[in-house]
């Protein structure tokens, strides 16, 4: 009996003994359990970090494409969002991985190649600020560049293949201590602790998969870049990840056991209620997104547009929907900015004048016109876009279409060939045709041609029409030279005829008076005055003739002179001529123009003349020269208190020989001012006179004013 207590305390310590190793190796098992649990959750931080860098690389890609697309400022916004993840990243993944030589060593190589990328993606945006976007596009479509995003893809794939490598090793690790800790407890236990154990072991053995199975979905789930949100078939939230935290500003505590509809928009709440009932009477994957327009409301109230597709998973609970969202607000920018840069080009292509065609450059076909070649070309834009200018039978000489191909291959682009075509109805017309090649899809496709040409046929006509008008006006040149040289020479003649023998009859009058004027009576000596005074105003006519005739043909030699001067200069000679006069000229000073001095002073001797003559029945005259202003122009003028006229007669005042009623008791044959228009006109000015019966008149008249260095 005490050899059977002691068999049985044997057998009890023996039993205790195996419990003991058995615990032991449970706590050993365990202890190797939590550090793994420890190491998971630090391989998932790490996966998620290395995710979300990859995640913020490609924000800044897109970034950079849509600016160098659009040069839009505000679609960097999320670019300069994406800068700070990627620091921090950068930073969790330094932290995370200080105990792990090899992950430490993985960031530390790819860190240069994203600081490098970075700084490249900052050349090329302040390329196309500053440059444009033909010289961003050539920084950004670079092999190296290209090659420099793939590295810190790949380097980055290989540091999360190696985590997950060193994940999966720990695992078998743990699994291989499990399996000797089951072992053991099964050699350990007798018989009747089998049943026991084994369900004990399969218990544990569920535990861990299901632990291990959560551990993987909920790593998986944070680490997914979009927001997840799991609701039950009631549409209460049960699971949602660090993403929805973000995207909704909710805490995931705020979030579980509410309704999913608190996450969108009031008016859509109502509705959703039945549009989740019908999904869950045939529940399948669906991108929601590509039905309707969908939002979300962040917790301040504020709604984004969203991306939404659903999954169902069928569990013991029943169907679970997870829902994965994705803020769009970037997206749907991009995409109105492209949409407006589309309606912006597609408008400025229909309203330049000009004629516009892009066609392929294979077959020459039209793909688009412009409204302006439709027009012009006489046909609707249905009926030129698939076909070609031969085709069409647009071009008059079809050789010059070849002369242009030609052109385009060796120099890569045309500019101003003038051209002929002709439109719809045969009408040919003229133009200034400029061409170069375009690429649509980054130089992976097919290049076509883009065509301008500008309708010069209203020009051409117009400069045949000057040169017509031209030789016109060359042949009345000629005519007028001709006929000039011929007035010329008849009045060379008719100064010659006339005076010979005015001066003979003048001669004998002279003589006469000499000879006999003694013996002759005082109405003899009379009549011989009158006829010697009559040939003398037959020479001064003459004289008046033939200057008014070399106004029209003398040459003008523009100088700058001061007026003012020949003013004085003209009323010096009036008062020398008839000293006893009492006449006032005030004449202005610091009159300087641009003409010929000869013809303005015989402009000023005629005005002041007229001026001198007309005031000799008054007590004193008065005689001004100056300037005033009128619209703006400088306008000179001389002004007197003689006699005047009437404003009805102004106009004849300019008429050769034609004089006013009255003025017969004035000296004078009318051809003073009308000499005086001449001459002006010639200048480029204009001359008026303004009167009044007995109370004077003013001439006026303009001048260009003078050249300024």
């Amino acid at each position: 009996m005490k050899r059977s207590e002691t068999a049985i305390h044997a057998g009890f310590g023996l039993a205790l003994s195996i419990l003991a190793l058995i615990g032991f190796l449970f706590y050993r098992n365990v202890t190797a359990m939590t550090d793994f649990d420890r190491m998971v959750e630090r391989s998932s931080a790490v996966i998620a970090e290395l995710d979300g860098l990859v995640s913020a690389m490609e924000t800044v890609e897109i970034a950079e494409l849509t600016f160098i697309l659009t040069a839009d400022e505000t679609v960097l916004v999320p670019y300069r969002a994406a800068l700070g993840r990627i620091d921090r990243h950068l930073a969790q993944l330094k932290s995370l991985t200080r105990n792990h030589p090899a992950q430490q060593g993985r960031v530390q190589r790819v860190e240069p190649l994203i600081r490098e990328k970075l700084a490249e993606v900052g050349k090329t945006m302040d390329a196309r600020r500053t440059a444009g976007f033909r010289a961003a596009y050539a920084l950004e479509f670079t092999p190296r560049h290209e090659r420099l995003m793939d590295e810190i893809r790949r380097q980055l794939a290989e540091a999360r293949e190696a985590v997950t490598q060193h994940l999966n090793t720990r695992k078998a690790q743990k699994d291989a201590s499990t399996r000797k800790t089951i072992v053991a407890f099964f050699a350990g236990n007798g018989i009747g602790f089998v049943l026991l154990m084994s369900i004990f072991l399969l218990l544990k053995k569920e535990i861990s998969v299901r632990k291990r199975a959560e551990l993987k979905f909920r790593g998986v789930l944070e680490s997914a870049p979009d927001a997840v949100v799991i609701v039950d078939d009631s549409g209460t939230i049960r699971i949602v990840n660090s993403q929805a935290e973000k995207l909704f500003g909710y805490e995931r505590g705020d979030l579980y056991g509410q309704q999913v509809e608190m996450l969108m928009p009031e008016r859509f709440r109502t509705s959703h209620a039945a549009q989740r009932a019908d999904f869950l009477l045939n529940p399948h994957v669906r991108h929601m997104g590509a039905a309707a327009e969908l939002y979300g409301q962040h917790k301040d109230g504020h709604e984004f547009p969203a991306d939404i597709s659903l999954s169902p998973l069928v569990t013991d609970e029943g169907v679970l929907v997870i829902a994965s969202i994705r803020d769009i607000t970037e997206r749907t920018r991009v995409e109105e900015a492209l949409r407006k840069s589309e309606r912006k080009f597609s408008k400025i292509f229909h309203a330049v004048p000009a004629l516009i065609g892009i066609s392929t450059l294979k077959e020459g076909r039209f793909i688009d016109v412009n409204q302006a070649a439709a027009e012009t070309l006489g046909y609707q834009r249905e009926e030129l876009i698939g076909r070609t200018s031969i085709e069409l039978g647009l071009w008059v000489d079809e050789s010059e279409r070849g002369r242009i191909m030609q052109m385009m291959k060796e120099q890569g682009s045309v500019r101003n060939v003038e051209v002929r075509y002709r439109e719809k109805s045969g009408q040919h017309h003229v133009g200034l045709y400029s061409a170069e090649f375009v690429d649509f899809d980054g130089g992976n496709g097919d290049r076509y041609m883009l065509s301008l040409v500008k309708d010069i046929t209203l020009r051409k006509r117009a400069e045949e029409e000057v040169e017509r008008l031209n030789a016109t006006l060359a042949a009345r040149a000629d005519e007028l030279e001709t006929v000039n040289r011929e007035l010329e020479a008849f009045n060379y003649t008719v100064a010659h005829d006339l005076r010979q023998p005015l001066n003979t009859v003048g001669s004998y009058c002279q003589v006469i008076d000499a000879l006999c004027g003694a013996t002759l009576d005082e109405q003899c000596r009379g009549y011989l005055r009158e006829t010697y005074n009559g040939t003398m105003r037959m020479n001064r006519l003459i004289e008046a003739l033939l200057t008014f005739s070399r106004m029209a043909r003398v040459e003008l030699r523009r100088e700058h002179i001061d007026i003012c001067e020949i003013a004085r200069e003209t009323a010096a000679e009036l008062r020398l001529a008839d000293p006893l006069r009492r006449v006032a000229f005030r004449i202005n000073d610091g009159m300087e123009i641009d003409g010929d001095a000869n013809l303005l002073r015989v402009v000023m001797d005629n005005l002041l003349g007229n001026a001198w003559k007309y005031t000799t029945t008054r007590e004193e005259g008065v005689i001004e020269f100056g300037t005033t202003e009128r619209d703006g122009t400088p306008v000179f003028f001389v002004r007197d208190n003689g006699v005047g006229f009437a404003m009805p007669d102004a106009d004849k005042l300019f008429i050769p020989f034609h004089r006013l009623p009255g003025a017969e008791e004035w000296r004078g044959f009318g051809i003073g001012l009308a000499t005086v228009e001449r001459i002006i006109r010639r200048h480029g000015g204009r001359v008026w006179a303004e009167g009044e019966p007995d109370k004077g008149a003013s001439f006026y008249f303009t001048l260009p004013p003078r050249d300024v260095p």
